[in-house]
């Protein structure tokens, strides 16, 4: 994964470089990471996650792959079913921060 993108010449006059630096996620040294999303995200493709869970050298709180295949992206927040599949799970992981 790469910082985010300000185009050509902001990435020079911020990064130095044309283009944005990689971050180096094995640098990540927090225990306190969950992981939630949905298998039909088109900006967070399930092989991304799993490039994440794989370079992280943390164990996760918690990863979570919403079970409702029709779930992508924004519904992770605004779907009918948001209590059911995402708000509980959310309020179990903070339960274990207790």
């Amino acid at each position: 994964p790469v910082k985010f993108n300000l185009g050509t010449e902001e990435n020079i006059r911020r990064y130095g470089q044309s283009v944005p630096p990689e971050y180096d996620l094995s640098v990540i040294n927090s225990t306190n990471i969950a992981l939630i999303y949905a298998a039909n995200d088109w900006l967070n493709d399930i092989r991304d996650i799993n490039l994440l869970k794989k370079t992280l050298k943390v164990k996760l709180m918690d990863d979570y792959l919403v079970p409702d295949t029709t779930f992508n992206h924004m519904e992770l927040m605004w779907a009918r079913d948001v209590g059911k599949y995402v708000n509980t799970k959310i309020l179990e992981i903070l339960h274990k921060c207790d």
